[in-house]
């Protein structure tokens, strides 16, 4: 999945890229200013691709300005996701601060109980829109995080159903031997004992008692199942 989200980015802005001013007399100043305009070391290219990967990868990105002009990236989540009707047209939905349906602030979680209110000045969050109504960004790749997600439980189910397949146990019967009891550790409850066989075990019955094993079959559509979410 990173993989795919830095070719996104290759393809959008590469390295990143500089603006340049028309104003040849601002060239030189603007150009010092890129080379050093991350808030603790880092060009503004490279600030530009890092917040394209971000907004592909988790659907939006953010950065804040400093009091000496520098950049602070910060990660989406930072964004508080709470929701208010505020007054003279303004809302608050997922963090995003509304007048009349123009975002002019983001609320930014600070720690678990307080929250800041950055004007519309001091950030750029840059985002996709896909669908009406919609506030914040979504991963470009979150239906393949879907399908992962899914192939990952069936390979786990399938593994699991290999392992408990390859258990050895030996059980031996005694014809002559009639006592009671039962050979399994377990506690019993209103007649019912709740006992396991452990794998590598060595269990002697007695006479009369046979075992009787419940083995659920396997899906016979599990790796057809695999192969589609791995297509998906």
């Amino acid at each position: 999945y990173q993989r795919g989200c830095l070719s996104w980015t290759d393809v959008l802005v590469g390295g990143g890229f500089i603006v340049t001013p028309k104003n040849v007399a601002l060239k030189t100043s603007w150009l010092a200013y890129a080379a050093d305009a991350v808030w603790g070391g880092g060009t503004l290219d490279a600030l530009i691709s890092a917040m394209v990967l971000a907004m592909v990868r988790d659907g939006e990105a953010l950065a804040v300005v400093q009091p000496d002009g520098r950049w602070t990236q910060l990660p989406s989540s930072a964004i508080a996701d709470i929701d208010a009707d505020l007054s003279q047209g303004r809302v608050i939905r997922q963090g995003i601060e509304l007048e009349n349906g123009r975002e002019i602030a983001v609320h930014l979680r600070r720690d678990d109980f307080t929250t800041e209110r950055l004007d519309r000045s001091r950030y750029v969050r840059i985002w996709r829109k896909d669908f009406a109504d919609q506030f914040r960004g979504v991963p470009w790749g979150a239906s393949v995080l879907l399908a992962a997600e899914t192939l990952s439980d069936v390979e786990r189910a399938m593994v699991k159903a290999v392992e408990t397949s390859a258990l050895l146990s030996v059980i031996l019967v005694d014809e002559t031997d009639f006592s009671s009891g039962s050979p399994f550790p377990g506690e019993t409850r209103d007649g019912v004992q709740d006992a396991s066989l452990e794998p590598g075990a060595l269990v002697k019955l007695g006479a009369g008692l046979r075992p009787h094993i419940v083995a659920p079959q396997q899906s016979q559509q599990a790796m057809d199942l695999a192969k589609h979410e791995l297509r998906r």
